[in-house]
């Protein structure tokens, strides 16, 4: 939000928060829902390391998935069991973009799904010539 203080550059304490907020940008590897209103995201910056990302307390969108490119803002957490965090400010992340396209596994599984769907619904004679890559 404006005003706020933002670093990229910002350390947790040996206390559980540092007050600065914080704006980090990458790409979301991995998300564990645990309820409606407790998400754990692990985010892939730039320099390719993996920042634990928390979501406490609000209902972090279920859009929000492996593959999209984000901004998040929030506070940096630390404690002795847990390691560092960032707990995220409510409805503080921003996809930038959507890189789930370019996927090679994702277009796999895309690519499935649309023959299933084409198989089920029944397919033109012509479509099916070229699909099977023989005359009908």
């Amino acid at each position: 939000p404006a005003g706020w203080p933002m670093s990229g550059a910002a350390t947790g304490s040996d206390g559980v928060s540092d007050a600065t907020v914080v704006t980090l940008e990458g790409v979301v590897r991995k998300r564990r829902s645990l309820s409606r209103r407790l998400a754990f995201v692990d985010l892939e910056t730039d320099d390719a390391t993996s920042t634990p990302l928390v979501a406490i307390g609000w209902s972090l969108p279920k859009s929000i998935t492996a593959g999209l490119r984000v901004r998040v803002e929030g506070i940096w957490e630390t404690s002795g069991a847990r390691g560092r965090r960032l707990a995220l400010l409510p409805d503080s992340v921003i996809v930038l973009h959507d890189g789930r396209a370019e996927n090679a596994w994702e277009n796999a599984s895309a690519s499935a799904e649309w023959r299933a769907r084409v198989r089920e619904s029944g397919v033109p004679a012509d479509t099916r010539a070229t699909a099977d890559g023989g005359d009908v």
